[in-house]
């Protein structure tokens, strides 16, 4: 009972920040301090720093670095070892993602999703990948689109992803899926080069009540609920931090984002086109 009473008052406080010193919730540890019997001193070894907070890259005090303990040679004294600060909040700066070492093939097996640095370029290479093979199972169905040009339909995009959402956490699951479900409202009026396509309609006796029946209304689509739930999902992971696996979530909310705002760029040349048809 005295060996545990003591321990606990010579425990060292530690505050974990990252390479920006900014700190990390929830990451205050206490660790026991040791007695280094040679010297009366008490000391924390720097595997017990590293045994509860991963990734340690150095511990400062306040601006100023704390060195590891050495001998007459000036070499460290081994095992590692820094001086027992009592009163004093200790920071372990801890190693970025990119600094960090490379997970083993048994636990890198287990992550849902991998870190993707261009995530837009990686769902649209999803896409024609997948349009590519549908394409080849069904040869009178038409190829896929050109994702370079700036008309091409977000659905073209977006259809192709819906089976690899599975994938997605939870929460990007459920906005990716509620986000398909207002464009599956959409009816097979082309959406690339409207003028053309009315005029058309028209050359083939398609007059504008038809065209007007089989128009999307603004209405039918919920773009304003998911964009407020996507702005108040970003706010907070930005003001949280955001951290780790986070990172994927956080760049697939921003791509969602602006394929809303693409959506309703599209509503609004469509209202434009129902006004000059009523007039």
């Amino acid at each position: 009972m005295t060996n545990n009473t003591q321990n606990e008052c010579y425990s060292q406080k530690f505050r974990v920040l990252s390479q920006s010193s900014v700190p990390i919730l929830d990451t205050t540890v206490f660790i026991p301090s040791r007695l280094d019997k040679k010297t009366g001193e008490r000391i924390i070894l720097l595997k017990d720093i590293q045994t509860e907070i991963e990734n340690t890259d150095r511990v400062k005090n306040g601006k100023e670095l704390v060195l590891f303990l050495t001998d007459d040679n000036f070499e460290d004294v081994l095992p590692k070892r820094i001086l027992y600060h009592p009163g004093v909040v200790l920071d372990v700066i801890v190693k970025s993602q990119a600094q960090a070492p490379a997970a083993a093939p048994e636990a890198s097996m287990t992550l849902t999703r991998p870190f993707i640095q261009n995530p837009t370029q990686e769902l649209l290479n999803m896409s024609r990948k997948r349009q590519m093979m549908d394409y080849e199972d069904y040869p009178n169905k038409r190829p896929f689109p050109d994702t370079e040009r700036d008309d091409c339909s977000m659905m073209d995009l977006v259809s192709p992803i819906r089976h690899d959402i599975v994938a997605l956490s939870p929460v990007v699951r459920g906005i990716s899926n509620l986000y398909i479900a207002t464009m599956d409202t959409q009816t097979s009026i082309p959406d690339r080069e409207e003028e053309r396509s009315l005029e058309q309609y028209n050359d083939n006796q398609y007059n504008g009540t038809l065209l007007k029946a089989n128009m999307p209304k603004p209405q039918q689509f919920q773009i304003s609920g998911v964009d407020n739930f996507i702005n108040e999902r970003l706010k907070t992971m930005e003001t949280t931090g955001v951290q780790g696996n986070d990172l994927f979530q956080y760049h697939t909310l921003r791509l969602m984002q602006e394929m809303l705002e693409k959506q309703q760029q599209t509503l609004n040349r469509q209202v434009i086109l129902e006004n000059r048809i009523q007039a």
